[in-house]
């Protein structure tokens, strides 16, 4: 890829918009210059996605296309929007044969390959910007996938990764073109391009290999389009950082307070003395001296109470205390567990101040609400399965709406509704969206580490709301430093690896897998709060990679 074809985004300085204060602002402006694909060449990138997506929408008409195992769950128009064709389908990849056949070399019987075992320890850090750029369940840092890949390839060839997850294997076989990360694992790089080890055995070749990333889940496919497309971050921050700004100002009314702008506030579940029926808050009962106690005295009549019975201190088990309301979002009323705000952080002049909250601050907390035209948010209810199961039983939390204060609630819904200067910068905008949906949701606990108890939908009695557009922000930022001079050498699909068809036999040179680890976590349940946000979810029945003892699946051969 040219210098040319990397710059797809410029600015240009316009007279600022009215009521903004400026007078001048920065816009930004998709480079409308040709780029090429496939060997093909478009007037501009823009152009490149419409042509290969009017090719997906007429594939996505034929039945046999369909029945691709591990087709996910959503209509067309989500399917096409959030696909970036040729490189990324939210469905069993239909251009795989011709990334392939554009990529691919053939076989040359005349050439030795020879390998030996590669028997190195591999141990890499997580503490790296761009694996933490996204969480996932699991993930194997792509430092530790490189040596794999250096070693058992050659520059331009096609490794596959069947479980490929946020896309590691996509990002190494990226990668093992960049000198600076290649030095970074230890290896030194001879004139001629030779990748010697730490006893200047030569290793491989520096240059990039091609790959071909496959997962059952969408939101794991999402993840790894943006993740292979690393390259011009910095104009994508500076305009997500504008547009950020842009509708936290519009929204001002979210985090006002009579004290001053909120910066996080805490939240208290509500239980019910099983001796007295008297309704208490968690925050104000079970806290002394900042440390949470398992067992404490009901406020009201004195009796020892607790989250859970206990033998030696004699506590009884509380009962959840439910309240009955209108939801605006499922235009409904329902049955949910009492949640209070109990406390905020606000920002005061240059001071952080807390804030106790009264009765009369909750109800006009609650009035700020009042007509308000709710934006887009999901309205799903958690299906049947291990984890789900512990949260509806658990807390009495049916629908993901109900995952989130409505402030977060809100401020979400708004940010996923923005649309950027181009598709991929709306797309890596909602990437990082979804990098903070565990932190800015009620998995984010008072206690604990950020986001939430992993491999759980676990939500604390002691939430910690943060600012979303702060956390937005701190998100933006770290990723709008994270640039690479990479290319589009990765096409990436949405199926099950039990139904291949779409991939021609004897094209890969190399395959790396990591499967999931069975039934321990179970992925559709998990992958099912933020893929509502996308539209387009993992199938939930009979999908032969994961094992879940609630629906009828079992482990492939």
């Amino acid at each position: 890829m040219s210098d040319k074809q990397r710059q797809l985004f410029k600015t240009r300085i316009v007279p600022g918009k009215e009521g903004s204060g400026k007078l001048f602002e920065e816009e930004f402006v998709v480079y409308d210059g040709p780029v090429e694909c496939l060997g093909m060449t478009f007037d501009n990138d823009e152009k490149r996605r419409e042509y290969f997506l009017d090719k997906l929408c007429e594939k996505l008409k034929d039945p046999e296309f369909r029945k691709i195992e591990g087709f996910p769950i959503g209509e067309d128009e989500d399917i096409l929007a959030l696909s970036n064709p040729p490189y990324y389908t939210a469905c069993p990849n239909p251009f795989i044969v011709d990334f392939i056949k554009h990529y691919g070399r053939p076989y040359d019987s005349g050439k030795f390959y020879g390998r030996e075992t590669f028997a190195a320890d591999v141990s890499e850090g997580k503490n790296d910007p761009i694996y933490n750029a996204h969480s996932y369940h699991t993930k194997v840092p792509h430092k530790a996938i490189m040596r794999y890949i250096l070693h058992y390839t050659e520059p331009g060839d096609v490794v596959f990764d069947g479980f490929c997850g946020t896309g590691m294997t996509g990002v190494a076989a990226q990668l093992c073109g960049d000198v600076k990360e290649i030095e970074a694992l230890g290896y030194r790089l001879k004139d001629d391009g030779t990748v010697l080890d730490e006893q200047n055995s030569a290793v491989s070749m520096v240059g990039e290999r091609h790959s071909i990333l496959s997962d059952l889940s969408p939101i794991a496919t999402f993840i790894a389009r943006n993740y292979v497309d690393f390259f011009d971050l910095e104009d994508f921050g500076r305009e997500a950082l504008r547009v950020v700004d842009e509708l936290e100002s519009s929204l001002s009314w979210l985090y006002e307070s009579s004290s001053g702008e909120v910066l996080n506030a805490i939240w208290s579940d509500v239980f019910l003395c099983p001796n007295c029926s008297n309704e208490l808050v968690f925050w104000e009962s079970a806290l002394k001296n900042g440390k949470m106690q398992k067992s404490f005295p009901c406020p009201e009549c004195g009796s020892t109470v607790g989250k859970s019975a206990s033998r030696t201190t004699g506590a009884v088990k509380l009962e959840r205390a439910f309240g009955t309301r209108y939801d605006p979002v499922l235009n409904q009323v329902v049955r949910v567990p009492k949640f209070v705000l109990v406390e905020m952080t606000v920002k005061s002049g240059s001071k952080r101040v807390k804030v106790k909250i009264s009765d009369a601050d909750r109800r006009d907390f609650d009035k700020r609400f009042d007509n308000r035209q709710w934006p887009s948010v999901p309205t799903d209810k958690f299906f049947p399965g291990r984890q789900t199961n512990k949260l509806i039983n658990g807390t009495g939390i049916s629908h993901i709406c109900h995952m989130y204060t409505p402030r977060a609630l809100f401020a979400l819904g708004e940010l996923w509704q923005l649309k950027l200067s181009s598709s991929r910068h709306t797309s890596l905008f909602r990437f990082c969206l979804s990098a903070i949906n565990n932190y800015v949701s009620r998995k984010q606990g008072y206690f604990g580490g950020g986001g939430g108890v992993s491999g759980t939908l676990f939500t604390p009695s002691l939430h910690l709301e943060r600012n979303v557009f702060d956390v937005l922000r701190r998100k933006i930022r770290k990723i709008g430093n994270l640039s690479s001079a990479v290319s589009k050498t990765a096409v990436i699909s949405t199926q099950s690896i039990a139904d291949l068809k779409n991939i021609p036999s004897n094209t890969i040179d190399y395959i790396f897998t990591d499967p999931p680890f069975g039934e321990s976590l179970q992925y559709s349940e998990l992958n099912l709060f933020v893929e509502a946000w996308v539209r387009v979810k993992s199938i939930t029945k009979d999908d032969s990679e994961y094992v879940n003892e609630n629906e009828t699946r079992t482990l492939i051969n």
